[in-house]
């Protein structure tokens, strides 16, 4: 028999965050130097409406910033160094030390766990979350180019990255590269699967613009007064960029609007810092994961995104989790007599627990 609490608590809250409601959880990165005293910082805010807190404090130069959804790991570019932070903190280990400056960084966190990055030697590279087994994807200067930031396609096994003169896009594997968009003055470049668009940033003349993923249908999204830079979605239905410039006066702002171009807010004003990096976190977690990092441990979370950690995650810790998921859901009844927990009166939850038997297992029972 259902309880009919825990089962449309935990039923209906798995709803909840496939819809895309849960943006309150997510928190934005972004790099932060103050040209005049030469400090520098990683920064971070929640959404929405969160005040801008001190991350990370990299020793060198701020670079690309990229954010692992499974065990909320925070990998940052400090010079020639990737390094590794949970966002809840704790120890910060090196991963992956290079020999050259690091460009743009972007994961495939969907089970590959590979990092993949370029470099200022026009080096298109990978390794794993650990560092290791570090493989060239493309080099050259008419390959890969000076590249200035790099996206994952994880449904269609893509990476898409801008250069001066345009969008390049190739398999992981290095094979099938084209140019699908010939046009200077890009800086960033994020990817909506679902959605199947590639969004870009340009700065001749300001705006953001997206494509199918073949660059074809070019649009203008949003017309802009300031310079944008690096721009990442959050699969939620909004973008975020930074922005920064000189003219007509120094000026550095993390912005954010719908992926439709309304809706523009201001994150965090900088003043006269210099900001060109960022990245997003997004979803809701609980029951602590660890990674580990050469000698170092890092602990990370359980991505509520996932249905699979989801079980995972009950069957690891079934007294935490359920505590969490009760805390956090607001749903109608369970419809008790007939075994079917719907979390918005008509959807069953066995549309997404195929075994429903081992979820009543779990806890609801």
């Amino acid at each position: 028999m259902c309880n009919a609490k825990r089962c449309v608590l935990f039923a209906g809250f798995a709803l909840v965050l496939l819809a895309g409601s849960a943006a309150a959880d997510l928190r934005v990165y972004w790099t932060d130097w103050d040209t005049a005293s030469g400090d520098m910082a990683v920064d971070r805010a929640s959404m929405p409406g969160g005040v801008p807190e001190s991350f990370g404090e990299p020793s060198s130069w701020p670079g690309p910033i990229a954010v692992e959804s499974n065990f909320r790991l925070v990998f940052f570019v400090d010079g020639e160094t990737i390094r590794v932070k949970s966002v809840d903190g704790g120890p910060v280990p090196d991963v992956l030390t290079g020999t050259t400056t690091i460009t743009a960084l972007a994961l495939d966190d969907g089970g590959a766990d590979t990092l993949y990055y370029t470099t200022a030697d026009f080096r298109l590279q990978r390794a794993d979350f650990n560092g290791n087994g570090i493989t060239t994807i493309l080099s050259g200067p008419l390959v890969v180019g000076a590249a200035w930031d790099l996206a994952v396609d994880k449904a269609h096994g893509r990476l898409y990255w801008v250069r001066n003169g345009g969008i390049l896009r190739a398999f992981q594997d290095g094979t099938d590269r084209q140019q699908i968009v010939s046009e200077y003055g890009l800086k960033g470049v994020a990817v909506d699967e679902s959605g199947g668009k590639v969004y870009f940033t340009d700065q001749t003349p300001p705006r953001i613009q997206r494509a199918n993923l073949d660059g074809s249908g070019v649009e203008t999204v949003l017309d802009l007064t300031d310079d944008p830079w690096r721009i990442r979605l959050d699969g939620l239905g909004k973008m975020y960029w930074a922005e920064a410039g000189d003219s007509p006066s120094p000026y550095a702002r993390i912005k954010s609007a719908n992926t439709d171009g309304t809706d523009v807010e201001t994150i965090a004003d900088l003043g006269s810092n210099w900001t060109e990096f960022i990245a997003v976190e997004s979803g809701s977690y609980s029951c602590a994961r660890t990674r580990v990092f050469g000698d170092v441990v890092v602990t990370g979370s359980v991505n509520f995104f996932d249905i699979s950690q989801v079980v995972g995650c009950f069957q690891n810790d079934p007294v935490r989790c359920p505590e969490y998921i009760h805390r956090r859901a607001d749903l109608s009844p369970c419809d008790a007599p007939t075994n079917t927990c719907r979390g918005d009166g008509s959807v069953d939850f066995r549309d997404i627990f195929t075994d429903v038997g081992a979820f009543q297992g779990l806890g609801c029972q």
